[in-house]
């Protein structure tokens, strides 16, 4: 049978068996596709158009020729105003959830792509795929999704490719299975060369090449006050400068503020609310809003709180609509929030205390990714997922860990990094009883 898919932009059809799942055949196309719950039906992720008719990809086997639509994600990337000195060529950012990439001249972004990571077909998570019994799938995923951004922007333009610890050695076609058992050890720490591209060093198993460029391009390293750098995302990352050191750890967030797990959620892009408030919602390119990304979350709690129709347990009595978009949450949506700023906030409190400090003494906030962007700090502080500041204190860096890559195309950057490197010092959370305890603390609002 026959099977053509489209996003509205790109059309690719071929011969599959008979009962083939929609699924299956979006993600042999090459198709980035959400399905967060790894397929099983559970999240609702996967609806697509299959001959005009709403229907879930992972539950639907196909018996005839057919045409497959599904959404078009354009994840932001950077900005006009994203100069980085220097720069010329090619950077990439493969996150867990969105992969972004950017031609530089002259240090300005030129051109940029935003796709979703192919591999949130096998799941959400950093731990479900690390954990997958065959990796192969998801290394042919992300290769060939790099490979085809490569030739888009400029296949013989010099590279440098960043990510998380996993999201790199998986795109190597490494073996990952230490990473998901204590003590956690990772097949490289990279500063390297793969494919022609230049990949920076990793910390940790999950203190990856991402956050130290988020550091890098950040500038806290040559701040003179306590500061903490922080990428909100699946894995949120977390950096810790003061008096000379640089405390790292990973905080397993989940994938709730990046839109995974939340009954309208979706990645920072088009379409995307990005801001909440009494008055109406704003949305991202200014078109109908597809979903709630995470700061439009944020900011949606914020608002149930204010408004008392969440408590500071987190009980939701019923489903919360957002203004005017006929979008809502839940109270799962509630509760996988209240996880997620749990760990942030417990992290963040367990290496100011490593540190001998507490959350006022930090002179400086830096906010990497599109949630760093987007976030009302606010609102942010209001709900506890940021340490409770006046708002001048926090630096929005937008796609720091991009264009902390962008930096590495000047090779002089590169020394810069591995110093930084060296200097890391990792503390685990998992064993930390700290932590454990902050994270209760943490949990309600």
């Amino acid at each position: 049978m026959k099977i053509t898919v489209t996003d509205g932009i790109h059309e690719k059809s071929h011969q599959f068996r008979e009962g083939t799942r929609a699924s299956e055949i979006i993600t042999e196309l090459g198709f980035s596709f959400p399905m967060p719950c790894g397929g099983t039906g559970r999240c609702g992720k996967c609806r697509c158009k299959i001959d005009g008719k709403t229907a879930l990809a992972c539950k639907t086997p196909l018996f005839c020729d057919a045409e497959i639509k599904i959404p078009l994600l354009t994840p932001e990337v950077a900005g006009a105003d994203d100069c980085v000195s220097g720069a010329d060529g090619i950077a990439i950012d493969i996150g867990t959830t969105t992969v972004a990439a950017a031609r530089f001249e002259a240090g300005r972004p030129t051109a940029t792509i935003g796709r979703q990571n192919p591999q949130c077909a096998y799941g959400a998570d950093v731990i479900s795929r690390i954990g997958a019994k065959n990796t192969e799938p998801l290394t042919s995923a992300i290769r060939g999704l790099v490979s085809e951004i490569r030739s888009e922007l400029g296949p013989e333009l010099p590279t440098v490719i960043t990510g998380n610890t996993a999201m790199l050695a998986l795109y190597g076609g490494m073996d990952v299975s230490g990473m998901g058992v204590w003590p956690f050890e990772p097949p490289s720490l990279f500063d390297t060369e793969l494919d022609g591209a230049y990949i920076p060093p990793c910390v940790s198993a999950f203190v990856g090449a991402d956050a130290l460029c988020s550091l890098l391009y950040s500038g806290a390293a040559n701040s003179g006050g306590p500061s903490l750098v922080a990428d909100l995302g699946t894995n949120g990352e977390l950096l810790l400068l003061s008096g000379g050191r640089i405390l790292v750890a990973s905080a397993a967030a989940g994938p709730a503020l990046e839109g995974v797990g939340v009954s309208c959620g979706m990645a920072a892009g088009s379409g995307a609310v990005y801001r909440v408030s009494e008055n109406g919602c704003a949305v991202i390119g200014e078109q109908s809003p597809l979903g709630v990304c995470g700061s439009g979350l944020i900011d949606a709690i914020a608002l149930m709180l204010k408004s008392g129709v969440v408590d500071s347990t987190g009980l939701l009595p019923k489903s919360f609509e957002l203004p005017k978009t006929g979008l809502y949450l839940t109270q799962s949506d509630v509760r996988a929030f209240q996880l997620c700023k749990a760990a942030i906030a417990a992290g963040a409190e367990t290496l100011l205390s490593e540190a001998g400090l507490r959350p006022q003494d930090l002179s400086r906030v830096y906010l990497s990714g599109a949630l760093g962007k987007n976030v009302n700090v606010e609102n942010a502080c209001a709900t506890g997922l940021l340490p409770n500041l006046p708002a001048d204190r926090f630096s929005a860096i937008g796609n720091g860990a991009l264009l902390g890559a962008a930096m590495l195309l000047n090779p002089e950057n590169r020394d810069k990094l591995r110093s930084i490197a060296r200097r890391c010092e990792t503390v685990n959370l998992a064993n930390d009883p700290e932590f454990m305890d902050k994270y209760i603390e943490n949990m309600n609002f």
